[in-house]
């Protein structure tokens, strides 16, 4: 401090070192490298600023130039494995580095986390960490690849890679993946799969993977694990980059535009139903043919004609109206192709009954009804008729009786063997006494049935009760929606999400109990005890408390508080059984 003129309270250490400037008090500088301003005085804290590499530090800690660590160990090829930014959060349930892990159902106040149960979750939140580099620890942060377990019960802290690099569990469920890759939740918890459509994803594959490959190309992280899973799905571990996002690996969104006008435009699109609007629907109606030219006749005659230079496809311009509707010809030409096969139909239809009715004619008069034919109503008589002396007629009826499309039944017919209908039968009223068989397609309005409904002997609806020889299936389409139970309350959406108004739960899966003052843990029996139960404890009061084991072959399962409480501790649990 030879440099000193005034001032005091200075400490100066190191060859050359001196106070800066000649006026100060109350700094440090330890050979020109560490600086210090603000020095306090007595037993108080200091509450002046520290610089390195600066002697004039503006905050508490002020560097100037790079900070480096040397706890990450390289693998000898240049990859270092602490390489990500971390950030505790306790756990639901057990898991380990590498995981894929979701916001967990159980998260109350506390932040919870648990893996990924099925694909393209949307709580994804990041990978367990391997190593991080910095660790967010709440209120403060840990540099230099802090020592981490890998492994993580209920309620411990995991440290979740926010961004970064970390070794990834992986699986071949969507198939091979490629450097670049989004990855996304696969339906093996804690396990990522490619993505191959639109959702969540958790980030993109630094490494290819493939169980067939043997070059360490395909996995400088890790060995290949065999099957993994119970569905024999290859699984692994690769580096990937952890990014949090809403990914679209076929680009379909970039396929989609927007007209002048607002409207979407969809280059292909394939349903297996598509409800149109009224408007729309007979719009076909309007559409008739001009020579080679498709034209649209509404009612105030605007036509739709060609024209090549449109923008809107190829040979097609919107009405001149002032409320231009531009319709999809596709759907068009699909209503018209309906019709065509329907005209064709009929016309098939015509030509047998052409058919038959010729083959009628040359059949003995005797026994059949000609395309002449008229029956007359009952005593009713023909210009022709003359019956003297007969006061009773009786007459056998025909063994079967053949009636063209031309014959016109008067009054009523009474069929006492069997009759051949070759064209259209028409009946307001028909009783039939046996059975009644359709062979072909039928169409049914207001139907009442008397007695048991049965299709194919394998279901059968009677009165209030449905039953199925095997499993009963609802809304199994693929484009079915929700179903919906005593009009809305019980609902299940097409996720199999089950909504329901009120739950009623049997007192053998969800009780209560209390663990006495003084102790810290209850052995709980129970009969629903299996080695698929997932069992849930609501506390009454803020305490650590959580379920350490459970044994299937005694019928029961463990409580344990982490630390004895001066009085008892009521709890509520609830077992249900996992796939």
């Amino acid at each position: 401090g030879q440099s000193l003129t005034t001032g005091s309270g200075n400490i100066v250490l190191g060859y050359d070192a001196d106070a800066l400037p000649a006026t100060v008090s109350n700094s440090l500088n330890i050979g020109n490298v560490l600086f210090g301003t603000g020095l306090g005085s007595g037993t108080g804290i200091a509450t002046g600023n520290i610089g390195i590499g600066t002697s004039s530090p503006a905050d508490e800690l002020h560097i100037v130039g790079d900070i480096r660590t040397t706890a990450c160990a390289s693998d000898g090829a240049g990859d270092v494995a602490c390489v990500d930014l971390a950030e505790n959060y306790p756990v639901s349930e057990k898991v380990e580095a590498g995981d894929i892990v979701v916001i967990s159902s159980q998260a109350g106040k506390q932040s919870l986390v648990e893996k990924s149960k099925k694909p393209y979750e949307g709580t994804l939140i990041g990978i367990i960490s391997t190593r991080p580099a910095i660790l967010i620890e709440e209120d403060k942060a840990r540099f230099g690849a802090p020592d981490v377990a890998g492994v993580y019960e209920i309620l411990e802290n995991a440290p979740v890679a926010l961004v970064g690099r970390v070794p990834t569990k992986v699986s071949l469920e969507n198939g091979p993946i490629e450097r670049g890759d989004y990855l996304t939740s696969s339906s093996t918890p804690g396990v990522a799969m490619k993505a191959i459509r639109p959702g969540p994803t958790v980030g993109k594959a630094l490494e290819a993977f493939s169980c067939n490959s043997t070059s360490e190309e395909s996995k400088p992280t890790s060995e290949v694990t065999g099957t993994g899973s119970s569905d024999g799905v290859c699984q692994g571990k690769i580096m990937a980059f952890v990014n949090v996002s809403y990914a679209d690996p076929g680009n379909f969104f970039a396929s989609l535009s927007f007209d002048n006008n607002g409207n979407l435009i969809i280059p292909k699109i394939k349903v297996g139903s598509l409800i149109l609007d009224s408007s729309v629907a007979s719009a076909s109606a309007s559409l008739v043919t001009s020579g080679t030219s498709l034209a649209y006749a509404p009612s105030d005659n605007s036509t739709l004609t060609t024209n090549p230079s449109t923008t809107l496809g190829t040979g097609y311009q919107l009405p001149t109206t002032n409320s231009n509707i531009f319709y999809d010809l596709s759907g068009k030409i699909a209503s018209l192709e309906e019709r065509i096969k329907q005209l064709e139909a009929q016309a098939d239809t015509s030509e047998k009954n052409q058919a038959a009715s010729d083959h009628t004619s040359e059949v003995d008069v005797s026994e059949d009804a000609t395309t002449s034919a008229h029956l007359p109503g009952e005593n009713e008589g023909t210009p022709s008729a003359h019956l003297e002396g007969v006061t009773e007629l009786n007459l056998t009826p025909p063994d079967i009786l053949l009636a063209t499309s031309s014959a016109h039944l008067v009054a009523s017919l009474d069929v006492s063997q069997g009759a051949n209908i070759l064209g259209l039968l028409t009946a307001y009223k028909a009783e039939i006494q046996d059975s009644f068989k359709v062979f072909g397609e039928t169409t049914l309005g207001n139907t009442l049935i008397a007695g048991t409904l049965s299709v194919d002997g394998l279901l059968s609806v009677t009165g209030s009760s449905i039953s199925s020889a095997g499993t009963l299936k609802l809304q199994s389409e693929p484009l079915a929606e929700s179903l919906d139970i005593l009009n809305g309350q019980v609902t299940v959406d097409k996720e199999g999400k089950l909504t329901v108004e009120k739950l009623a739960v049997s007192s053998k899966t969800l009780s209560s109990a209390t663990i006495p003052a003084g102790q810290t843990s209850l052995v709980i029996s129970t009969g629903q005890i299996t080695h698929l139960s997932k069992i849930f404890i609501t506390v009454h009061k803020p305490v650590l408390i959580a379920v350490t084991s459970k044994d299937p072959e005694n019928k029961s399962f463990t409580v344990e508080l982490a630390v004895a409480q001066p009085q008892a501790i009521t709890f509520d649990w609830w077992i249900i059984e996992s796939k």
